[in-house]
C-alpha cells in the first residue's frame, strides 16, 4: 500500500482556483498516489484525501463532509473543489 503525501504543506490559498491550480500540479507531479492536505482556502478549513483525481476520499469543509461519488472525471475533480470552495 503506498503512503499519503502531503502536498502544499503550510500554504493557505486566498481563493479556490488558486488552490486548485496548485493541486492540480501536485497531483500531477504525484500520479497514483494518495495526495492529502490540511489548511485554509478562500477563508474555509479543508481537509482533504485524494487518490489522483478518481478517488477524492474526504473533502471536509469547515467540518462538513462534502465527498464526491468515485470515479470522477479530471474536469469534475476541479469542479467540485471549485464549487465547495468557492
Amino acid at each position: 500500500m503506498s503512503s499519503m503525501i502531503p502536498v502544499l504543506a503550510g500554504q493557505n490559498f486566498d481563493n479556490a482556483a488558486d488552490f486548485v491550480n496548485a493541486l492540480n500540479k501536485a497531483r500531477l507531479a504525484n500520479k497514483k498516489k494518495w495526495l492529502t492536505y490540511q489548511g485554509t482556502v478562500n477563508g474555509k478549513q479543508l481537509a482533504l484525501k485524494t487518490f489522483d483525481v478518481g478517488y477524492l476520499q474526504i473533502c471536509d469543509v469547515d467540518g462538513f463532509s462534502n465527498t464526491p461519488p468515485m470515479d470522477i472525471s479530471v474536469t469534475e475533480w476541479k469542479n467540485h473543489l471549485l464549487k465547495v470552495l468557492g
